[in-house]
């Protein structure tokens, strides 16, 4: 009985800490939530877009981002896109 509970208690150990490890440290949409596994990501970094604020976004959620962005500079980058 003792030899079972404790088989026990070490399965439900490792089974909590093996979903605790495979949640943590994944990268999540800044906006809607979406992990890397659901959706591909996309860094808005200061150093490649004028105002990026160093969030990951998915691909609606940083079109939106982006040109919601009031640096001048973005918005040149729009219309370059869209020509």
């Amino acid at each position: 009985m003792k030899k079972t509970l404790s088989l026990t208690l070490i399965f439900m150990f490792i089974m909590v800490s093996a979903f605790a490890l495979t949640g943590c440290g994944k990268k999540k949409c800044a906006k809607c939530g979406k992990t890397e596994d659901e959706v591909q990501l996309f860094l808005f970094d200061t150093s490649t877009h004028p105002g990026g604020d160093g969030k990951y976004y998915c691909s609606a959620c940083y079109r939106q981002v982006y040109s919601e962005t009031p640096v001048p500079e973005v918005a040149d980058e729009i219309a370059k896109v869209i020509e």
